[in-house]
């Protein structure tokens, strides 16, 4: 009876997050959000194409599932003034997002303007809700990204809509700063008043990965005082992705052509989830277990794996103590020892697709490039110092995206980590589920 009832406070406090994330789009509050302080774009373009372009008379209707922020709307604004085009946005709940957009489909008054996100793909493909953005794949909208200057300058990212292309087609459109950036935390006064290095101090030695990770969030654990050394438990499923990609690997794989398929069998997964239930159940016991509450913010955590949006958030909520809001920093998650050169893991990238019916592809198309120049969802800026920022920013040139760990699976992935949580055995696992999760992997294929 203690093992079930463990595992059903684990199994809720999973489930409890996921539905959390996908609330807010799986990250900030402004969900598909690809604002920020826009830059004059001072490349020499063609008088026809999408960059100089005007659209005069025509209207783009766009759906969202949050609010624009002040300084997206003022990229939008300066859209409609350049190109004569006028955006109208709808705005409705997350879980609710892909039925309306269907619905306009099906009623044949499409949206203009959808967003792609990690977990509606390949569903929405499949379901035919966007038509393949193939003809805008041209180098002229392509991102040169060799420098932060030309990166400014806007454009299409091609490394990231990679991870929207699907038998044979793209459909995403992505610019650089499309992605929802995943760091570590962690807590400057709890590991000075241990007399312990800092991760950055681990960066700049080269030695910053799991094992290192691990040593320091077990000294930092201290049951007695209700501290730990990492939070996750039941509150942070991402936490759980991002230390399988911290071994250069995912959950779930997929062919060049975006055609997704499970991964079990690989045996740095294996690694990957042995390195979780030492996090968990075994003796470092350094995550606080099966608590829906954010440990970090209430200053029972030295470490956790959140997003840059967070911590704005953090910064304003009233609930979090002055100690901790004066005393964090970030570094990058850890890796693998032997991924020392890998991609840092990350999560969910964001696109703007062209809704399937709708009669101004190409003004779609420019209304991306225009949002291109923005940096993203730049809430977060401002709450980090500059040296902060220019920490941040490399990582963002070399990521491993877990997409499909999270909207391909959905509650498999959770069901697995919570048993993995309470101490069920790995490998045996492992042999559980490579046919629940290639099922579910086909259901969603196939619709």
């Amino acid at each position: 009876m203690k093992f079930k009832r463990t595992m059903a406070l684990v199994l809720a406090g999973l489930l409890a997050f996921g539905l959390a994330a996908c609330s807010s789009g799986g990250g900030d509050e402004s969900g598909g959000d690809t604002s920020g302080s826009g830059t004059e774009n001072n490349v020499s373009h063609s008088e026809n194409s999408l960059w100089n372009r005007t659209f005069e008379g025509v209207t783009l209707k766009r759906l969202l599932w949050y609010e624009p922020s002040e300084s997206e709307m003022a990229l939008v604004k300066e859209f409609e003034e350049r190109t004569g085009c006028t955006i109208e946005d709808d705005v409705v709940d997350y879980q609710n997002y892909n039925t309306v957009l269907a619905n306009s489909i099906a009623a044949d008054d499409p949206y203009d303007i959808g967003y792609l996100y990690g977990a509606f793909f390949p569903t929405q493909v499949i379901a035919g809700m966007y038509q393949p953005v193939n003809s805008y794949m041209t180098d002229e909208y392509l991102l040169d990204n060799s420098s932060a200057e030309t990166i400014a300058n806007g454009g299409f990212d091609m490394q990231k809509m990679n991870y929207y292309h699907w038998n044979g087609n793209y459909y995403g459109l992505s610019s650089y700063w499309d992605v929802d950036m995943l760091v570590l935390l962690y807590r400057t006064d709890l590991i000075v008043e241990a007399g312990l290095q800092t991760p950055n101090d681990y960066v700049e030695q080269g030695n910053w990965n799991l094992d290192t990770f691990y040593e320091l969030a077990s000294s930092l654990t201290n049951a007695n005082r209700n501290m730990y050394g990492y939070s996750a438990g039941g509150e942070n499923t991402r936490s759980y992705v991002e230390l399988i990609g911290s071994y250069g690997t995912q959950i779930v794989k997929y062919d060049s052509n975006g055609v997704p398929s499970q991964n079990l069998d690989d045996p740095l997964v294996l690694e990957a989830l042995n390195f979780i239930q030492k996090m968990t159940y075994g003796s470092g016991a350094i995550v606080s277990p099966g608590s829906a509450d954010v440990s970090f913010r209430k200053g029972n955590a030295a470490m956790s794996i959140d997003g840059l949006y967070e911590i704005p958030k953090m910064l304003n909520d009233t609930n979090v103590s002055d100690v901790v809001k004066n005393n964090w920093d970030i570094a990058p998650i850890p890796l693998a020892a032997g991924n020392a050169d890998g991609a840092y893991p990350t999560d969910w990238l964001k696109a703007i697709g062209v809704v399937n019916g709708s009669e101004n592809p190409d003004a779609v198309a420019a209304f991306a490039l225009a949002m291109s120049k923005g940096i993203g969802d730049n809430a977060w800026q401002s709450s980090l110092s500059e040296e902060q920022f220019d920490r941040v920013t490399p990582f963002y040139a070399d990521i491993n995206y877990s997409n499909y760990a999270y909207g391909t699976l959905g509650e498999d992935l959770v069901t697995m980590i919570a048993r993995i949580m309470v101490g069920d055995d790995v490998s045996q696992l492992i042999d559980e589920n490579k046919l629940a999760f290639q099922a579910q992997i086909d259901r969603v294929i196939n619709g």
